[in-house]
């Protein structure tokens, strides 16, 4: 437990309470996504094809009403939380 409140509360030239420091341009891009819309309009199968596109995986699914049925069989490979 000491050892992680020690990570937690130190800076060194790379790192800032256990988070790696980067410039900007070693970022690489990426986008975050809210959809929003009434239920059964297909916002779930939406965001889940996105898996279906290489260059916009890592898909994470942001499940609060229980919904990821409509994945299971088009995008099976989405995390959800």
């Amino acid at each position: 437990m000491a050892t992680d409140l020690a990570k937690v509360s130190s800076i060194t030239p790379s790192t800032l309470a256990g988070l790696k420091l980067q410039r900007v341009r070693e970022v690489p891009p990426h986008f975050n996504l809210l959809i929003y819309g009434r239920s059964g309009v297909g916002k779930t199968l939406l965001a889940g094809s996105s898996y279906a596109v290489p260059e916009m995986r890592r898909v994470l699914l942001i499940d609060i009403e229980g919904g990821t049925l409509t994945l299971r069989k088009p995008f099976p490979d989405v995390e959800r939380i």
